[in-house]
């Protein structure tokens, strides 16, 4: 597993000064797409050693978890409450898509919440550029992104994994 200055994130994170938030987000029970078996599991597990680790927790299951909820967690929530020398982990367990590159149109990365519609990605899941921005509205320290990344969420097309993206 990977670590941060030899320490795992959770406890890199949690060392530092300031206050430590996280937001996890788990969905096996999606609107229109094929199940998933564990990522609720693997999102509350989270949340819980987070959560005994001083993290202050906000989490969205299965129908809670759709596009307006997460983006008003992202957008609002953390935005009034997070302050500059706190840090934040956003943990994501579900599918996620790509849309297809045409021409010069690079694919674009998407977290799928509970109500996306596989032919409108663009409208109803959250693209990786979405979330650059978000993070960067964030007034943190650190902001650190874990994907748990569940495939076959667009008729089966191979995809491809985005990194967990970080911002100091």
């Amino acid at each position: 597993s990977s670590t941060v200055n030899g320490k795992v994130p959770s406890q890199y994170i949690a060392e530092t000064q300031g206050k430590s938030w996280a937001v996890i987000i788990g969905i096996d029970k999606y609107l229109n797409l094929a199940g998933l078996a564990y990522a609720v599991d693997d999102a509350k597990s989270v949340a819980s050693m987070l959560g005994r680790q001083g993290f202050t927790v906000s989490s969205l299951y299965n129908t809670q978890a759709t596009k307006k909820a997460i983006l008003r967690e992202l957008r609002q929530n953390l935005v009034t409450r997070v302050q500059k020398d706190d840090r934040v982990l956003i943990f994501f367990a579900g599918h996620i898509g790509e849309t297809p590159s045409t021409g010069k149109q690079q694919p674009v990365g998407y977290l799928m919440p509970v109500d996306t519609e596989p032919g409108l990605l663009a409208d109803t899941a959250i693209s990786v550029d979405l979330l650059r921005e978000l993070s960067e509205a964030l007034p943190a320290k650190q902001v650190l992104f874990l994907i748990d990344i569940c495939y076959g969420g667009i008729a089966g097309r191979s995809q491809r994994s985005f990194p967990p993206m970080t911002s100091s």
